[in-house]
């Protein structure tokens, strides 16, 4: 499950470092909104900052507190591919996909139960749901990343905001699982079955 969700967050990753987003029907959308900065001498800086819309429907249906981001409409969105997940694995599509599944039905199982989740997208961030509250916090390597001509303004602009201070963390800050979370995903998954093996289907643990 773990390998696989690497594979699904280096997909995610590719398309961003394009300047494409990437939906998860259900879930979520990554994305970017730009924003022009003053960077003196009557120049402006356009800079293009990630953000994780999640699904209005999935944070209505839970009473899910969040911010509604103005997302740049000329920004192309693409759906998750597992034909292409599925060649950086050593699993077939269709174990691909359930695993994708199976690990969002227990983000809604848990998020249903009222349970704090901390969902970790290798190399882009961590998705908190705290106290019904949404928060998308990405690590700095992968602003810099998607944006290497502005990145740093980027951190900096986000740092210095009070709502978006808290939405950048570090690598190393990002590798510690938060103490205040009841289900850390994609590991929790592992423990609600099914485990995965290459070339077959999925099976329960003994």
């Amino acid at each position: 499950v773990v390998k696989i969700w690497d594979s699904v967050s280096a997909f995610i990753e590719s398309y961003m470092k394009q300047s494409k987003g990437i939906i998860i029907p259900g879930f979520g959308t990554f994305s970017f909104i730009h924003k022009r900065i003053d960077v003196g001498n009557n120049k402006f800086l356009l800079l293009q900052r990630p953000v994780f819309a999640i699904s209005e429907k999935f944070a209505q249906t839970h009473g899910l507190k969040f911010t509604c981001y103005a997302v740049n409409g000329s920004i192309p969105v693409h759906p998750l591919n597992y034909s292409s997940i599925q060649t950086n694995t050593t699993y077939k599509r269709d174990q691909v996909e359930q695993c994708v599944k199976h690990v969002l039905q227990v983000f809604n199982r848990s998020i249903a139960g009222q349970r704090n989740v901390e969902f970790t997208f290798s190399h882009i961030g961590k998705l908190h749901i705290r106290n019904g509250k949404v928060k998308m916090k990405f690590f700095k390597d992968f602003i810099s990343a998607v944006d290497e001509n502005a990145g740093k303004h980027i951190i900096e602009n986000m740092c210095n905001r009070p709502y978006t201070c808290d939405s950048v963390m570090s690598d190393r800050d990002g590798a510690r699982p938060s103490t205040s979370s009841n289900v850390v995903l994609p590991r929790s998954a592992l423990l609600s079955v099914p485990e995965v093996k290459a070339g077959g289907c999925f099976s329960h643990n003994s």
